[in-house]
């Protein structure tokens, strides 16, 4: 957070996933709702780790704290509605069914990835190299690994930003909405003291949810004093709230570096053997 480009590398990465969103229907389908992103983050990490199953879904969902295992079956029924997962061998006799991700998925999977390293690159600019092999797919599915782990450790180890979270990511398109704000930023500072204006009308289109959607995600960030939405449209971001968007945005960059180191060191070790 303290580097001197970190603000670029946020708003980079806020407004590459916004503009994915915009042309990848299934991406933004998966972006609307975290336990849907959550869900198919792991499982292409467990198709890249070697079998992708419901009975691993649960299991890793049970152990990230961030899903129900309950929810693990519909989300992947749900992967399997876009097209992101295929069944290649039938469990029979009590085994479970093993899926593979398509080569939709893959893409899919490859370039939001891209997008967030391509920010992250604005802090280390030695990521290039990591990104033009990007399309190999030992390569993709090594830093996929390295990446969903880091994550669900740093989820493990504490808390990061829970009220700014509650108030937004947990509503369904509540992470776009925080995209637009951070695109509309009124002034040079990230995150923005003052974002918009902004017409809920307008969001809801955008992004397929009701106006008053729409209107419960501010109302409920105004009830938890993180930010107010003004009669002229513009969106003020209380101190709190620009604080833990900060360390939202801190500990993506630094998962996406830290990924990315030991993805070049794995693949370095590898070639060497």
């Amino acid at each position: 957070m303290a580097h001197p480009r970190f603000a670029e590398a946020s708003r980079t990465l806020a407004t590459g996933m916004l503009a994915l969103s915009a042309r990848d229907r299934a991406l933004d389908s998966l972006f609307k709702d975290a336990g849907r992103y959550v869900a198919a983050m792991c499982a292409f990490h467990l198709y890249a780790d070697g079998e992708l199953t419901l009975p691993r879904l649960k299991a890793v969902c049970a152990g990230s704290g961030l899903l129900s295992p309950g929810r693990a079956r519909s989300l992947l029924q749900f992967l399997e509605h876009l097209g992101y997962v295929s069944p290649v061998a039938r469990g029979r006799g009590g085994a479970a069914t093993v899926y593979a991700a398509t080569a939709a998925f893959t893409a899919g999977w490859e370039a939001q990835l891209r997008v967030a390293l391509e920010a992250a690159r604005i802090i280390e600019p030695a990521l290039a190299p990591l990104l033009d092999g990007l399309h190999d797919p030992q390569v993709l599915k090594a830093f996929a690994r390295a990446h969903t782990e880091g994550l669900m450790t740093s989820r493990r180890d504490g808390d990061v930003a829970v009220p700014f979270i509650a108030a937004f990511l947990h509503h369904h398109a509540g992470a776009q909405v925080v995209w637009v704000l951070i695109d509309t930023a009124q002034d040079a500072a990230f995150p923005p003291r003052r974002a918009g204006p902004i017409a809920l009308a307008s969001l809801a289109r955008r992004f397929g949810v009701s106006r008053i959607h729409v209107k419960r995600v501010f109302d409920d960030a105004a009830r938890a004093g993180l930010s107010n939405l003004g009669a002229d449209g513009l969106v003020t971001l209380a101190p709190d709230a620009r604080q833990q968007l900060a360390v939202l945005y801190g500990v993506q960059l630094a998962e996406l570096l830290s990924a990315a180191a030991r993805t070049v060191a794995c693949e370095a070790g590898a070639a060497a053997a």
